[in-house]
């Protein structure tokens, strides 16, 4: 944990081993293989704004409480679920017998278990789309769990966190549940129950849809046209929602995914620069280069460099 972010030093920031060794005794060995973990909040409130550098995942178990995500405001209650990304400003105040089951998800989760996840329908909407909306409209978009799903969900989240008590942790048993969880609230939000447009002027599910192909295929030509096709969208329907929701244009997205499974490449394989432009939708290295030195401020293979010398 460090005591302080690069835009307000009164905000904690927690690494995800600063996180799990504030709950748990692990040695450094142990700590290196866990994935994920989790536990209930139900004391010490309230939470002080505080960011961290994973995903975590937030079910409100028991009573209400006021949420705080950046500039905004919400009252949560029991059946609420929502996603905090990384270097997210947020925290709880207000609350009476509020219990949180917090899910925590490293990078190395998402390293082994990003392409299943990727490939959940509704998985941009749950870590894309929901948590920008939340932070730029403070707009609720998510139903609340239905009574006779948090019951079931309620039982999933018991089993997990007794997984996580245990000394001798089955990583590979606990993940499953894990993905098996993100699994019953993409779920519940393709439930017919639920529509954004009830909510807000942006059609979430079909920028959602949008998103997801740009992930599945960042690594080839992507046009706006196909794009429309995608989410059945006029151009300036589409490119008004995009901006609305990611706060960029499409273009500016798919660039900066490209620019993102590069980085990937580069700090885990040994593939010449050339492939990895090639892997990523480049149309050369150079092209590949252009925009990686923006977007970074390193040559692709002097990042290479800094991140061996780390």
């Amino acid at each position: 944990m460090t005591n302080s972010t690069n835009n307000n030093p009164r905000v904690y920031n927690y690494t995800f081993k600063g996180a799990l060794s504030a709950r748990y005794f692990y040695t450094e060995e142990q700590m290196d293989k866990i994935l994920s973990f989790c536990y209930y909040h139900k004391e010490d409130f309230p939470i002080q704004m505080h960011t961290h550098e994973f995903y975590e995942i937030n079910i409100v178990t028991e009573g209400k409480g006021i949420h705080y995500v950046e500039n905004n405001s919400f009252l949560v209650k029991q059946g609420d679920f929502f996603i905090i990304p990384p270097n997210t400003e947020h925290g709880y105040s207000e609350t009476s017998e509020l219990n949180i089951f917090h899910l925590l998800l490293s990078d190395k989760f998402f390293d082994k278990y990003g392409s299943e996840l990727k490939a959940l329908k509704y998985y941009s909407l749950l870590f894309n789309i929901e948590p920008k909306l939340r932070v730029k409209s403070n707009v609720k978009i998510f139903p609340n769990i239905p009574t006779s799903d948090f019951m079931f969900l309620n039982t999933e989240i018991s089993k997990l966190y007794s997984i996580n008590r245990i000394e001798d942790i089955n990583e590979t048993e606990k993940s499953i549940k894990t993905l098996n969880l993100i699994c019953e609230l993409s779920s519940i939000i393709a439930s017919s129950d639920f529509s954004t447009s009830k909510h807000t002027i942006v059609d979430a599910k079909q920028i959602s849809d949008v998103l997801t192909y740009i992930d599945n295929n960042y690594n080839a030509k992507i046009t706006l046209n196909d794009l429309c096709r995608i989410s059945n969208m006029s151009r300036s329907t589409l490119l008004n929602h995009f901006k609305l929701t990611c706060s960029c244009s499409p273009s500016e997205y798919i660039l900066s995914v490209r620019i993102e499974n590069a980085v990937k490449l580069l700090e885990t394989t040994e593939l010449a620069i050339a492939t990895i432009a090639q892997e990523c939708g480049f149309f050369d290295s150079s092209h590949f280069t252009k925009y990686f030195y923006a977007k970074i401020g390193f040559l692709p293979k002097d990042y290479r460099s800094f991140i061996n010398k780390k």
